[in-house]
């Protein structure tokens, strides 16, 4: 493994375990998620300008995929009342 994958890796699962924390000492969870997931947000428009555009065959792929993540973080926020 290169040192760049070990970094983004590494990074990956800090940011994980640090929303995670913040998620669970957040007592409005609508709240709390709504500010992790803006702040996911704001870093991928920050870094939009960095990539390319997606090839119209990802997009059903794309809104898939955040149709499941709406999915469980509506699923979170229901079990963990």
């Amino acid at each position: 493994m290169t040192p760049l994958v070990t970094a983004a890796v590494l990074l990956a699962a800090v940011t994980h375990a640090s929303w995670n924390a913040i998620a669970h000492k957040i007592t409005d969870k609508l709240a709390g998620f709504a500010l992790i997931s803006g702040g996911g947000v704001l870093v991928g428009l920050a870094l939009a300008p960095f990539v390319a555009f997606p090839a119209a065959a990802a997009w059903p792929y794309l809104l898939s995929s955040a149709a499941v993540h709406i999915a469980y973080y509506a699923l979170l926020m229901s079990w963990s009342r």
